[in-house]
């Protein structure tokens, strides 16, 4: 799986439809469109190479690839989740303490490094594997 450009936002919307189980609802919920909610899916899809849903008007199911990752996408979800805690003043800088395991580390962290580098510069990270 290639998480290469893959979007917080958009894995999130993912897993939050992948809950409710309706493109429809999950639209009300947010106050979206269906289709802006149909886009990112099919966008996601795009970027990991495969089809994530099953699509019917009976609602969304997971295909066996979207059975596959999504482990891994509740994964990037929570490591999201606990991030936002770890965030330290350290002699007047900020420190990101990341703590992960070997296949976290090569395969996500470059990503969120390089995201990371664009949007807060002065952040320096202190990795842990």
């Amino acid at each position: 799986m290639d998480v290469e450009g893959l979007k917080l936002r958009d894995i999130n919307l993912f897993l939050d439809l992948v809950k409710t189980k309706s493109i429809r609802e999950l639209a009300r919920q947010r106050g979206d469109l269906p289709g802006q909610i149909s886009k990112t899916v099919r966008a996601l899809e795009l970027k990991l190479g495969n089809s994530l849903i099953h699509r019917s008007t009976h609602g969304v199911s997971l295909t066996a690839y979207g059975t596959e990752v999504l482990p891994y996408l509740e994964g990037i979800r929570r490591y999201q989740q606990r991030l936002g805690g770890h965030l330290d003043s350290f002699d007047n800088q900020v420190v990101l303490s990341i703590a992960t395991t070997s296949f976290f580390s090569s395969h996500f962290v470059p990503a969120l490094l390089g995201s990371l580098e664009k949007f807060a510069p002065d952040v320096h990270c202190r990795l842990i594997d």
